[in-house]
């Protein structure tokens, strides 16, 4: 949770030091929440169905 916390700084404070308004909602995006919602999905999302494919795999 430390990491994601650290991670929306740094894209906003990236953000902030863009030229524009609108480069600079659109640098947070790319930046913050795009690529937490694509890693969280990757390891939080598919984690459960893995584990349910192992389950149905094993023996009982």
């Amino acid at each position: 949770m430390t990491i994601v916390i650290a991670w929306i700084y740094v894209a906003l404070m990236l953000s902030l030091g863009s030229e524009s308004l609108i480069a600079g909602v659109l640098g947070f995006i790319a930046w913050g929440p795009l690529p937490l919602s694509i890693i969280w999905y990757i390891f939080v999302r598919r984690r459960p169905q893995a584990a349910k494919q192992q389950d149905a795999q094993s023996p009982p």
